[in-house]
């Protein structure tokens, strides 16, 4: 099974995490800040935002806690069913809050550590679904494109990377561009991807890896560019067939 990339994605979505929180502090979902200042007015607003917000912030912060303790991959069937338990209860009742957003992609990593690939998928689509910030929509879409690569859905994969800009995920999205199209033969195209991934890199970043993908990319034999090359190679092959014949 191909290996899933997530390192460069977790500290992307740790800064895109505090990034949300600098913008909009532990903040509710528009939707449930519509009905409550229609029930409660406008101090009552201010009080359940803040309380509600409180809440979800303390459930996500449980959820992180709780993944904190060994590495994902080696996590405990009851921790992970915890921590299930936690993100469901964002998902439901805080939906559109961007804690829920978190939750979703921490439980996406241990689906795919699970190889429980459609679970994954559905974690993802899930916030995609929630036209999160960009931040975190491109965050996801990358990593349901790795998902479906895994599950060799390559057209699907291709399909989802090739339509949109990941703005300061953008390296990332071409790398995981160079994956898909080195799986579908398309060297010319892994190469140009890695090279702009490689070029969209923050100076002083370390890729390694990238760097060997780069140059791992196969070689492809393209047909001579000068037509009197060709004009060589067919007399050539002219003559060998007269000499096979004559033989």
């Amino acid at each position: 099974m191909e290996e899933w990339q997530l390192a460069d994605s977790d500290e992307e979505q740790v800064e895109a995490l505090k990034k949300w929180l600098d913008e909009n502090g532990t903040s509710l979902a528009v939707g449930i800040l519509l009905a409550v200042v229609g029930v409660f007015g406008f101090h009552s607003w201010q009080d359940s935002t803040r309380e509600a917000g409180e809440a979800a912030a303390e459930l996500y912060q449980s959820l992180t806690e709780a993944m904190a303790i060994a590495p994902s991959a080696s996590l405990t069937e009851e921790t992970v069913q915890s921590s299930r338990f936690i993100a469901d209860t964002l998902k439901n009742d805080y939906e559109s809050s961007t804690y829920a957003q978190f939750a979703a992609l921490l439980m996406a990593k241990i689906a795919v550590e699970e190889n429980d690939l459609e679970l994954a998928e559905r974690e993802l689509e899930w916030i995609i679904a929630r036209k999160p910030a960009e931040s975190i929509a491109a965050i996801a879409k990358i990593r349901l494109a790795r998902v479906y690569l895994t599950a060799q859905k390559r057209d699907d994969a291709l399909a989802l990377l090739e339509t949109f800009e990941a703005g300061a995920h953008e390296s990332s999205r071409q790398e995981a561009l160079g994956d898909v199209y080195l799986t579908l033969d398309r060297q010319d195209d892994a190469r140009a991807a890695y090279q702009a991934a490689l070029d969209g890199i923050v100076e002083g970043s370390a890729k390694p890896i990238l760097e060997m993908k780069l140059r791992d990319v196969p070689v492809v034999a393209n047909a001579p560019a000068d037509p009197a090359e060709a004009d060589d190679v067919s007399g050539d092959d002219a003559t060998v067939s007269s000499e096979a014949a004559g033989s």
